[in-house]
């Protein structure tokens, strides 16, 4: 059995275990997405008169993607990008950041739980409530986004959506209030409706706990069942490889 060998094994293991990595989406995964967007969207109070569907753009997803990828900034979370112009276009930002993985939902559900925080009539927001102007903004058609792993960070999982055009422009409302002649708004989402109860479950991910910093959202979860059985299964490649030296 030779030393070095051994040695390498495990820095390639420990580098397999512990490196950033970006999570691929599906067309479901991105089907998903947009779907629970607009189901938010189409669930606004009061009642929107010009609130626009949103639509999974590539141009925008490439764009967040090629930003997050190398997890960039010092702090505990990937900081929002501070020049985001997609096609001469200004776009709009939402972050949630976890120490576990979350589910795809997850982040949605939790930036429109901010309407709790929003007053549509005076446009006073008490705590944060920019996620959720943003999530329902009615201009903003085209989102994009990615979910990425920073083993740099104290909040590893960071899940990034851009909008275009983007919102939360001069202190404005997000969309404007239907009344009761309005009888033409159509829709934006006509699907089934999804769970919003804090202890729901998507695919095999477990939501956890959520708090609200000052700019980013923040998530603490003790939940790491798709860590563990990773590490589980590199300690086994690894038992092998040894065995076979």
């Amino acid at each position: 059995m030779r030393p070095y060998a051994i040695l390498v094994v495990i820095a390639l293991c420990v580098a397999f275990v512990y490196c950033d990595m970006v999570f691929e989406f599906s067309d479901a995964d991105k089907k998903t997405i947009v779907d629970n967007h607009n189901y938010y969207r189409s669930m606004v109070s009061p009642a929107a008169a010009n609130m626009q569907p949103v639509v999974w753009d590539e141009a925008v997803a490439n764009f967040v993607k090629n930003y997050a990828k190398s997890c960039p900034g010092s702090g505990n979370t990937v900081p929002h990008n501070p020049s985001r112009i997609i096609n001469g276009v200004y776009a709009g930002e939402n972050i949630y950041s976890s120490t576990a993985s979350m589910a795809l939902t997850t982040p949605q559900r939790s930036w429109n739980n901010e309407k709790n925080n929003y007053n549509f009539d005076t446009k006073a927001c008490s705590g944060v409530c920019g996620h959720y102007t943003q999530l329902v903004w009615a201009k903003s058609t085209k989102i994009g986004c990615v979910k990425v792993k920073c083993d740099s960070k104290k909040y590893k999982y960071n899940y990034i959506c851009d909008y275009v055009p983007g919102g939360n422009i001069n202190g404005g409302r997000p969309y404007i209030a239907a009344t009761p002649a309005d009888t033409t708004a159509q829709p934006v989402y006509s699907g089934a409706p999804f769970d919003l109860s804090l202890n729901s479950t998507f695919g095999n991910e477990t939501s956890g706990n959520s708090t609200v910093g000052d700019d980013l959202e923040y998530s603490n979860s003790s939940t790491r069942t798709g860590y563990n059985w990773l590490l589980l299964a590199v300690l086994l490649i690894l038992q092998i490889t040894l065995m076979l030296l």
